[in-house]
């Protein structure tokens, strides 16, 4: 209904075009890491040819990783035993989240 003495807006128009394009950008697959393979590998810590010590650039969860991990478990503020370097749910998918990757457990 016009105003008085005015004439009849129309202050709102859809055009639709944003609803007729459909997306064609596919989605992301994510990374799923396991965590009870994880937890298997660093409860293992096989020992490398060079000593005790093991590498990342072994493909070993080693003596290196768990002291990298617990120093990610400490940083989430974990302290004592739970800062061990083993994997749990909640730092894990805290990682992933960082990284872009699913926990599965």
């Amino acid at each position: 209904m016009p105003a008085r003495g005015g004439k009849a807006v129309d202050s709102y128009r859809w055009s639709g075009a944003a609803a007729s394009t459909p997306s064609t950008t596919p989605a992301k697959s994510v990374p799923t890491v396991d965590l009870s393979q994880l937890v298997k590998a660093a409860k293992i810590d096989p020992k490398a040819k060079q000593g005790h010590k093991t590498y990342a650039a072994d493909g070993s969860y080693g003596t290196l990783t768990l002291a990298a991990y617990a120093q990610w478990q400490r940083h989430l503020g974990y302290k004592g035993k739970a800062a061990d370097g083993v994997p749990g749910i909640r730092s894990l998918t805290a990682l992933g989240k960082r990284h872009g990757f699913k926990v599965v457990a």
